[in-house]
């Protein structure tokens, strides 16, 4: 199951750009200006939608923490540039 939730920040600028997002194993959170026209009436698909808009998106870093396969299964170009 995955859970959400909305943090309200201090008024900015144009907060319509300043809707942020971060994703975690299970969870998001959701970082949206407390002077954004929507900020009450928000759900989450419309949450997603603004933080689209304002491409402000983050991920966890224990979601980046994979590693390639090994480098002995990576092929590698050959001196002709065949692999």
């Amino acid at each position: 199951m995955t859970s959400y939730s909305v943090q309200y920040s201090l008024p900015v600028d144009n907060p319509v750009m300043n809707v942020s997002m971060e994703k975690g194993k299970g969870w998001y959170k959701f970082v949206v200006p407390i002077n954004h026209p929507q900020a009450s009436t928000f759900t989450f698909a419309g949450l997603l939608e603004a933080v689209k808009l304002s491409g402000l998106f983050t991920v966890s870093p224990r979601l980046n923490n994979k590693r390639l396969t090994k480098e002995s299964t990576i092929s590698k170009p050959t001196a002709n540039g065949k692999r």
